[in-house]
Order: C-alpha cells, then structure tokens, then sequence
C-alpha cells in the first residue's frame, strides 16, 4: 500500500481488508503445499473396505487425518503368497477418516484379467484372507 506523505492517506494499493485477506490466502497455501510434501515422503497404505464396479471405485479405511491428499496417486495391490502385486491404480478423494478412489486404470496384462474380474465379484472382500490394499504412490 503506497501513502501520502503528506496526509497520509492512502493513494495507491490495495485496503487493509484486501492486504489482510492477501496475507491470510498466502498462508494457507504455504501450509497446503507442506502437507502436500509431506504427504509425498511418508506414503499412506489403507485397506480397501468396499469396491463398486459399476463406477469404478474403491473405498478405503483412511482419510486426509490418516495423511491422503485430495487428487493423491494411489497403487492397488493384493498380497498373494507373500508376493504383493500391483492391479490398478487411481486418484484419491479423501474424507475425514475414509476416503474413495476413483480407479483409473486396472492392470492391463493378460495374466492378471481373470483374477481382477474375481476381486470385482461382489462378496470378494467378505471372504475370509481376501485383503486389498491401496498405498500413495506420488
């Protein structure tokens, strides 16, 4: 803000509402970006509690107070034998303690297409030993 020096009015600039406002919006996004780094060097793994095919998303156990972001990359994976494999990953929207996955693409190998068609299968969650699981990824 530029001021008269001689009254001391204002001459140029923004009021001190704006100024006040401008300094509150700089903050805020200062913050945003540290949670947004900070997210990104400690990843997130949940576990996937529902899966809905039909649009093609996933809910998880954890939400922005558990780390995730919102638009935050995440890897599906499943652990079979003790060997995780990756089968689709997506973009999460976080909530306060769960959040949902819009899932963007499932994995494209032939090998995996018969077993990603079982997980799709409504109940597969429910059966006993069957877990998935999504971890940050950005």
């Amino acid at each position: 803000m530029l001021l008269s020096i001689r009254d001391g009015k204002r001459i140029a600039g923004v009021s001190l509402e704006k100024e006040t406002q401008a300094i509150r919006d700089a903050i805020f996004e200062c913050f945003t970006q540290f949670n947004t780094r900070l997210a990104n060097q400690f990843p997130v793994t949940a576990q996937v509690t529902s899966i809905s095919p039909r649009f093609q998303r996933m809910l998880l156990d954890k939400g922005y107070d558990q780390g995730l972001v919102k638009g935050q990359q995440m890897v599906f994976w499943v652990s079979v034998d003790g060997l995780d494999i990756p089968i689709a990953y997506g973009e999460a929207l976080p909530g306060q303690n769960t959040s949902s996955i819009i899932i963007l693409a499932w994995q494209k190998d032939a090998d995996y297409e018969e077993f990603i068609r079982e997980i799709m299968t409504p109940g597969w969650l429910k059966k006993k030993g069957n877990i998935l699981f999504a971890t940050t990824a950005d």
